[in-house]
């Protein structure tokens, strides 16, 4: 057995290529063709992933606003029957909420719609006496079913459903949730 020299930086001190072939000629070039190749074809899968992506988060963000808008034109739609349902009560509340407050007042005009005259005397009755005389209840088709106007020297409160819903379609307007259509559901004289 031969010694081997050690030669630092190489490895094998044997030459492994063809005998007699020049260095390049021995072995196979390096395929950089399929190299190309390969690079094209990841550069298109990353391309069609980048698409796919941008598109399913535009169906995902399409859908999000549909659903909203349904919802939107569903309370649209749904809110003259709240206010039909629940009016009374919330005109009570408002009833029960503003009059004691105003015991040092010497007058005070409470105007509801005729339809809900008998409620609101309900309300009064309930009131300390001294408060009750100084009440006057004023029926008028000018306040929608539902809704009341307290007024009093130096104040007012109200409860009007048309514009709590034109509020409420404003701020939905402005931030574009709600659709012209379900904007005008709610139409004054209407509410309830």
């Amino acid at each position: 057995m031969s010694q081997r020299q050690h030669i630092p930086g190489v490895l094998f001190a044997e030459d492994f290529d063809c005998p007699g072939l020049p260095p390049d000629q021995g072995m196979e070039p390096e395929p950089e063709l399929i190299g190309s190749a390969l690079r094209a074809s990841l550069a298109a899968i990353a391309h069609h992933l980048e698409t796919a992506q941008a598109e399913s988060a535009a169906i995902a963000e399409a859908s999000a606003d549909a659903v909203a808008r349904l919802l939107l034109r569903t309370l649209a739609t749904l809110f003259p029957a709240l206010c039909a349902r629940h009016g009374e009560a919330e005109m009570a509340a408002v009833v029960r909420a503003v009059l004691p407050a105003l015991s040092d007042e010497p007058s005070v005009t409470v105007r509801a719609s005729p339809h809900d005259v008998p409620g609101l005397e309900r309300e009064l009755a309930c009131l300390d006496a001294d408060l009750a005389g100084r009440v006057q209840l004023m029926p008028t088709a000018a306040v929608d079913p539902g809704g009341v106007r307290i007024s009093w020297r130096h104040g007012s409160a109200v409860r009007d459903a048309s514009a709590l819903w034109e509020s409420v379609a404003g701020a939905m307007g402005q931030a574009g949730l709600l659709l012209s259509e379900a904007a005008g559901v709610m139409e004054p004289g209407h509410a309830g």
